[in-house]
């Protein structure tokens, strides 16, 4: 009966490492937010700065020489 508890408990937790590794978990909060956001920054170029989302885009630069 031991066994049977711990081949079960060990595939769980080997199933839930591979999930996490494997990137077939949902995205965190900030990846939702920067997908909405990013939105209103293409939109936006010259009000909005991409910031922490996009650390290369073009709106970080432009904002910053003004």
């Amino acid at each position: 009966m031991i066994k049977i508890y711990l081949v079960i408990t060990v595939g769980f937790i080997v199933l839930i490492i591979w999930i996490k590794v494997s990137g077939f978990a949902e995205p965190s909060e900030f990846e939702k937010f920067c997908l909405t956001y990013m939105r209103w920054v293409e939109k936006y170029p010259g009000a909005l700065m991409a910031g922490e989302c996009d650390i290369r885009h073009i709106s970080n630069k432009v904002l910053l020489n003004e």
